[in-house]
């Protein structure tokens, strides 16, 4: 379990890694590194993917450069997520802060939904050969972009293979190609065919090899169940409503499936999957707010104190943001609450 160190020292390598916000500190041209290539296999052809490719092209950008700001639950349980990942390919939490030993080099690594990069990066400094799909074209931009300051940043080529613009349902997928696959932040949920397109995904893993899913949470969230009662605007960026889910102030419907975890499960274990476990992320510390005011930190005190008071009577003497986040993220790391109040389902499983 990780320790409570201050977030501060958590966020740099969160920007510099796990986000994949990196500087050019030395202001030199970039170019000293090849970047990854984008091959475009084919671009969203269904109502329901064309839908989710028009919503994501201008949230995109906006995401990517806002999501650590505004949004630090969710930069949090990316970054701890990731950690998670690596640990369970057999890299301990202590060689993670090396980013030259390359720990997983000679996997090879497939990320369902690159979006802005962050899993790309990651996977890719640590030493496993990454390629990745997207079906929206500007996170495709991002993450190379991404890999290519990485690449200035370490000194070093990293081995991203191939980035590919190609709906997940259109993608045709290898046999027992890959080590491990992983497609994180609910990506599958905006598969129309989620049911049959993960099981194609499932197919590509080798056996002894490892898939890592997270998945949007049911509407009975805390966050989503008590939002009404806030006062202000907790820093989960999306709403729910019937056929999607509503990204930030848009009132535009992002087309989205919600399978109970146990349909999940039933996939995986159809496909060969053993030892699957579902654990949740982001249940209290959904609640966190996204403007993190005097007041509206003592409003998430408040509520806190009535939902869970062991935790309330820990943090009520806390006043800085970062780490009033930190320990409420932390404890519900280590006391688990109902699957049902998480606002993110994670699925790992061992393919036999």
């Amino acid at each position: 379990m990780e320790t409570t160190q201050p977030f501060s020292i958590v966020a740099q390598t969160a920007l510099k890694v796990s986000t994949g916000v990196i500087s050019n500190q030395s202001g030199e041209q970039l170019g000293s590194f090849a970047a990854p290539k984008i091959e475009i296999l084919t671009t969203p052809q269904t109502l329901w993917a064309q839908t989710v490719d028009r919503i994501e092209v201008p949230f995109a950008k906006e995401y990517d450069q806002e999501e650590y700001f505004n949004n630090p639950a969710l930069t949090m349980m990316g970054f701890y997520e990731l950690r998670r990942i690596i640990r369970s390919l057999g890299v301990p939490t202590p060689q993670q802060e090396d980013y030259y030993s390359e720990p997983l080099k000679g996997q090879k690594c497939f990320v369902v939904g690159t979006g802005p990069g962050r899993e790309i990066v990651w996977y890719s400094i640590f030493g496993a050969s990454v390629s990745g799909l997207d079906a929206t074209s500007k996170y495709l931009e991002i993450a190379q972009r991404k890999v290519t300051l990485a690449q200035e940043y370490l000194g070093r080529q990293l081995p991203v293979d191939r980035l590919y613009q190609c709906p997940a349902e259109s993608f045709s997928w290898p046999s027992k190609e890959y080590d491990f696959v992983s497609c994180l932040f609910g990506v599958l949920n905006h598969v129309e065919s989620w049911e049959q397109t993960l099981a194609t995904i499932c197919n590509s893993v080798k056996p002894g090899g490892k898939i890592f899913l997270s998945m949007y949470g049911q509407n009975e969230a805390l966050v989503f169940e008590l939002r009404g009662q806030l006062g202000y605007s907790p820093s989960i960026l999306q709403r729910r409503t019937e056929g999607g889910i509503l990204l930030g102030e848009s009132s535009d419907i992002l087309p989205a499936n919600f399978p109970l975890p146990e349909e999940v499960a039933e996939v995986l274990q159809a496909q060969g999957f053993s030892d699957i476990m579902a654990s949740g992320d982001l249940a209290l510390a959904a609640l966190f707010p996204q403007i993190t005011t005097k007041k509206n930190l003592e409003l998430f005190k408040s509520l806190i104190a009535q939902t869970e008071p062991r935790l309330g009577n820990r943090i009520k003497a806390v006043n800085d943001a970062d780490e009033l986040l930190l320990r409420t993220f932390i404890y519900e790391q280590k006391i688990p609450r109902p699957l049902q109040d998480y606002a993110y389902i994670r699925f790992e499983g061992t393919k036999v």
